[in-house]
């Protein structure tokens, strides 16, 4: 459904009726301050988030931070009927109890400085309420240090693994580093003996190749000297012609 447009008319009426209610909230209950709130998120709305603050300080005379607890407290607390009889201050010790503890710390009895235990409902006054609240931030703080006591040891055990994994890794890559660079040294050596043999390899070869034209050369002499000694017999073998 398309939202219907105001004119600028009615825009300041409506601005001007939520004032008036506002001003004739101020100073009452906690119901008060989430009316208050409510109609500050809407005024927002309206005036705009570029001079808010200004706005504020001039037309209804708290400032902006204020304003901002205001709607804080509307957010947080207007679906809850729980709140409704509560005064202002303890509307804001409320605040800092985490959201989604607020209903067990209303529920549960609190054991106050004369050691009754009560409720919120069944304290007298907001100085039992502001006790019960710090009481009750100081346990949360206690067991949220218990807990993380209690979990230090698992953490250490966490860390101690990380370590030793950590460390089995840069073991793992010297180990390659390692073998990178002792490659690299057989490569090198191979190569250089390899380059030796080839060099003795052509040494053997030319003298392979000189051993056998030496071969041939005495072979040849041993030929000539076979055929004169051969002639030489065949002549001494003839007869004597005269």
């Amino acid at each position: 459904m398309p939202e219907i447009e105001i004119s600028e008319i009615d825009k300041q009426l409506m601005i001007g009726k939520l004032i008036i209610e506002i001003k004739r909230y101020k100073g009452e209950t906690a119901q008060s301050l989430i009316q208050i709130g409510l109609r500050l998120i809407r005024l927002k709305e309206m005036v705009g988030f570029g001079n808010w603050g200004t706005w504020v300080e001039v037309n209804l005379a708290f400032s902006q931070n204020t304003a901002g607890q205001f709607m804080r407290i509307a957010r947080e607390f207007s679906n809850s009927g729980s709140v409704k009889n509560f005064s202002t201050k303890e509307l804001y010790l409320l605040l800092e109890i985490p959201k989604e503890e607020r209903e067990e710390f209303i529920q549960q009895s609190h054991t106050l400085k004369s050691g009754e235990s009560k409720t919120v409902y069944e304290m007298n006054t907001t100085g039992e309420f502001e006790f019960a609240v710090d009481t009750y931030k100081e346990k949360k703080a206690k067991e949220a240090q218990n807990n993380t006591q209690k979990q230090l040891p698992k953490v250490k055990e966490k860390q101690t693994g990380l370590h030793r994994s950590q460390k089995a890794q840069l073991t793992i890559k010297e180990n390659k580093q390692k073998v990178k660079t002792d490659a690299k040294l057989l490569i090198r050596e191979l190569t250089k003996n390899t380059k030796t043999l080839e060099h003795d390899y052509a040494r053997v070869r030319e003298f392979d190749q000189g051993t056998d034209k030496h071969i041939e050369d005495a072979a040849g002499a041993c030929e000539r000297i076979a055929q004169k000694l051969r002639l030489l017999i065949n002549t001494t073998e003839k007869p004597s012609q005269g």
